[in-house]
């Protein structure tokens, strides 16, 4: 009887030894307060990416300028996992917060980890409602527009554009990149039309205009080059509030001129047309 007792004895000894690690990567009973403030210094951080996130988002065509749709859509994924798992690990800690209040309620290890908790769980509380109403990158989408009538291709083949003069000191190509505003109108022919806005002024820019070349054969072959056109720069506040088939008959009475800036010049601004181009969402 006495050797039952003394086996009970030493299996009520080990349970507190037992308890004395929480669940999680074996962290012990008096680390609890600290690891809690450790999760919380996340939750304040991660509040401080998703306002910046939605700072970006609802900057509207500044946003637009920062980051491509897919870079938006991808930091709004990856703050979504981290305050997911954030979630979880604070419910770790509530089933083992409760568990001190059942085992010590009085001790000043639980009214530590007891408050260390209310403080996460309300700036977890404040940042998943920030999360639930942070706008989606999905909301700086629009809806492309695409028209084949023939007229703008007529139209382009009246003339040959030729660059125009480089000049290094005030290069169009680089006040491009330096843009304030690079919005994708649509499809015009299955030319890409582009409204540019540089401070008071703005231009039409064309891209992936498509050339049928004939071989010795009498063969037609369709190429898409990869030349930039731009228009004469014109008064932003004549495109305010144009609708896109009001921008397409507005680019008929352009006459465009070949970017003659260098090749690295001419691909970032293509970069950046492309970033424009991100944002349009097919029907």
């Amino acid at each position: 009887m006495s050797w039952m007792k003394s086996v009970a004895i030493v299996l009520l000894l080990a349970i507190p030894a037992q308890n004395a690690f929480a669940q999680q990567g074996g962290l012990a009973d008096s680390e609890m307060p600290a690891a809690i403030k450790a999760l919380r210094g996340e939750i304040v951080a991660l509040q401080g990416e998703l306002s910046s996130y939605a700072a970006g988002v609802q900057s509207g065509d500044k946003g637009r300028r920062g980051k491509s749709f897919e870079a938006y859509r991808k930091e709004f994924e990856a703050l979504s996992g981290k305050i997911s798992s954030c979630r979880e690990r604070l419910q770790h800690f509530h089933d083992q917060v409760t568990r001190l209040y059942r085992t010590m309620p009085t001790s000043s290890l639980y009214l530590a980890a007891r408050q260390a908790y209310a403080d996460a769980k309300n700036d977890f509380d404040a940042l998943a409602s920030g999360l639930a109403l942070a706008p989606r990158p999905e909301s700086l989408q629009v809806a492309e527009v695409r028209v084949v009538d023939g007229r703008l291709a007529k139209h382009l083949s009246r003339s040959t554009p030729e660059p125009a003069p480089i000049k290094s000191e005030s290069s169009v190509g680089r006040a491009f990149i330096e843009a304030n505003d690079i919005r994708y109108i649509g499809k015009f022919d299955s030319v890409e039309v582009y409204l540019i806005t540089i401070k008071d002024l703005s231009y039409y820019v064309l891209t992936g205009i498509r050339e049928r070349i004939f071989d010795s054969d009498g063969k037609v072959t369709e190429i898409m080059r990869q030349a930039i056109l731009y228009s004469e720069p014109f008064p932003s506040k004549q495109a305010i509030g144009r609708q896109t088939d009001q921008h397409f008959e507005s680019v008929l009475q352009q006459k465009f001129t070949l970017l003659g800036d260098d090749p690295s010049v001419s691909d970032l601004v293509l970069e950046e047309l492309l970033k424009a181009r991100s944002y349009a969402r097919a029907e």
